[in-house]
């Protein structure tokens, strides 16, 4: 089970969105480089979770990508699902994504809300 954080997060139009960090190093509670980071364009209320495939070619659906612990980002593909997303629970889900060099990410995480205030608009 890998550590994980959640956040309010604002989608590109300035519609409401959630964001994961997720650790890529197992039992380490902290989150820093390298990390997966996946935003979800969507209100984070999905009662009986959900699947998201990515990249998204529509750019409607959201963004996966590692922040390595040096250089630029690079967009990773593959699916992330959440067993549930509702503010203040706690978040659980699992992935599995590719990042361009075909090197996989796979595992499940644990996410708490952190109490950051988004304000989109």
């Amino acid at each position: 089970m890998f550590h994980a954080e959640v956040r309010r997060d604002c989608a590109p139009w300035d519609g409401d969105a959630f964001s994961v960090s997720i650790s890529t190093v197992a039992d380490v509670r902290k989150i820093e480089p390298p990390f997966i980071h996946v935003s979800v364009f969507q209100t984070p209320n999905l009662k009986r979770g959900g699947r998201f495939a990515f990249p998204d070619g529509s750019r409607r659906i959201g963004a996966a990508f590692i922040q390595p612990s040096s250089g630029s980002v690079v967009q990773l593909r593959g699916t992330v699902s959440f067993t549930n997303v509702i503010l203040g629970e706690t978040v659980e889900g699992q992935f599995d994504l590719l990042d361009a060099g075909s090197k996989r990410y796979v595992g499940r995480f644990r996410a708490n809300w952190m109490s950051i205030r988004t304000s989109c608009g």
